[in-house]
């Protein structure tokens, strides 16, 4: 059996490609198993997802992004009354995004 050399070309890029696939999921699966380790916060990680993923949804009323968003407004400066009204208008603006009309 004779091989040619764009013969051996193919055969080593399959062979390079498979390994660096395999590589690669190796390295994905190693860097989560160590943060996994290091005590990723729930709610840090499923604000990622939510990011990340099409099919993954976090609820905004969490009780830590209102505070948060609390705590950035007051070190900003506004009044409660403005606190209230970004609130009604962010509730306003999810209301609206949910009924999309269909």
């Amino acid at each position: 059996m004779e091989l040619d050399q764009n013969t051996l070309i193919g055969i080593g890029a399959g062979v390079g490609g498979l390994a660096l696939g395999i590589g690669l999921v190796a390295f994905t699966e190693n860097q989560g198993i160590k943060t996994s380790e290091r005590g990723l916060d729930e709610g840090v990680a499923n604000k990622l997802q939510a990011k990340l993923l099409e099919d993954f949804e976090v609820e905004d009323d969490d009780v830590s992004s209102v505070t948060d968003r609390m705590r950035k407004a007051l070190q900003k400066g506004k009044t409660d009354e403005e606190l209230k009204d970004l609130e009604e208008k962010k509730r306003a603006a999810k209301k609206e995004a949910e009924d999309d009309g269909w």
